[in-house]
């Protein structure tokens, strides 16, 4: 499955802004605690969704090419 960069970075944000704001919700933060783990959690989210991103990459790359005729 092939993802852009920008979709993999707004998926990522989406996903560590939800997981952030539902920390804060369940341990009952208010205001600048909650705004801090939401951006964590969005920044995080990007981190790993490129992360993701790349390694899959990488990995359907070198599958093409062990099965690839030589």
């Amino acid at each position: 499955m092939k993802v852009a960069k920008d979709t993999a970075c707004a998926l990522g944000w989406l996903a560590g802004t939800t997981l952030g704001s539902g920390i804060a919700f369940l341990l009952q933060w208010q205001s600048y605690d909650a705004v801090w783990s939401v951006a964590i959690g969005g920044a995080a989210g990007i981190m790993v969704a490129l992360v993701y991103r790349f390694f899959i990459r990488r990995v359907q790359w070198h599958g093409t090419q062990k099965n690839s005729p030589q």
